[in-house]
């Protein structure tokens, strides 16, 4: 798959071996503005080495990497928010102490305006940037529907709704590429549908990246499938396409990939 004419994330031809074992075996891939892209696999199929690379946590052997046509070979996690992407992981990571509203806030940490002085010694700038902030999360939270919660703590809510706080936090940086990983694991079944209709909105603001296990998420959301297999790309298509593919039903041995729900990578 060739990166020309991307208006967002390019993989090309990336490959990673850790030792003598080969997590990811030049593999191409793209997701642009406006859709959802969606990576699947059996477990070990490298799905989560992908992400990591992206993210700047593992470097490619060779390959490249390009978001938005500026080239990603030495980027660190830490410079995600100003390059306009944002994850999410695979639990919730939320801070035990802090409330729901607080936990928001803290996802736009690298691209608060209020300088380390200001923060420390409590100084006007620092209060109007901590409203604002605040404002800002609690915005996202009513967009999610959990704006009710914001002055919880996380260990006393439901784990929808603490998947919920950890999808906003991420969308406080007001990414243009969200990578998720495995936001349907733990869900209900109502939680799961809420989600579909919350990635559908997140489509005309960014692109989406998304690894998932659960088929049915991923058959009905994404505009387009990647599927990973040893490390290797075995189809790209529309769920449909990839659904069909003789490959990937071996890959799942024989199993039909719309009934696979759970597993870990």
């Amino acid at each position: 798959m060739s990166s020309a004419g991307s208006d967002g994330l390019a993989v090309d031809d990336v490959t990673v071996a850790f030792g003598g074992l080969t997590a990811l075996d030049r593999v191409s891939l793209t997701a642009d503005s406006g859709e959802i892209v969606g990576v699947i696999g059996p477990n070990g199929a490298g799905k989560t080495t992908l992400f990591n690379i992206i993210c700047g946590f593992v470097r490619a052997d060779s390959g490249s990497l390009s978001y938005r046509g500026h080239p990603l070979g030495k980027h660190q996690p830490h410079h995600l928010a100003k390059l306009g992407i944002a994850r999410t992981l695979q639990g919730v990571g939320l801070w035990a102490g802090l409330s729901l509203v607080e936990n928001v806030m803290v996802g736009s940490q690298a691209a608060a305006k209020a300088d380390f002085a200001s923060a420390l010694f409590g100084l006007p700038r620092s209060s109007r940037e901590e409203t604002r902030l605040r404002n800002k999360a609690l915005e996202l939270l009513d967009e999610l529907h959990v704006a009710r919660y914001a002055k919880a703590y996380p260990q006393a809510l439901p784990y929808g709704i603490q998947k919920r706080a950890s999808l906003a936090r991420a969308l406080m940086t007001e990414p243009t590429l969200l990578l998720l990983d495995e936001p349907a694991s733990g869900l209900s079944t109502d939680d799961m549908d809420d989600l579909r209709g919350l990635l559908a909105g997140l489509r005309a603001r960014m692109g989406v990246l998304l690894v998932e296990h659960h088929m049915d998420l991923v058959m009905s959301t994404c505009d387009r499938l990647v599927v990973l297999n040893f490390g290797r790309v075995i189809a790209t298509g529309s769920p449909a396409e990839v659904q069909a593919n003789p490959d990937v039903t071996t890959a799942y041995l024989g199993q039909d990939i719309a009934a696979v729900s759970t597993g870990e990578d």
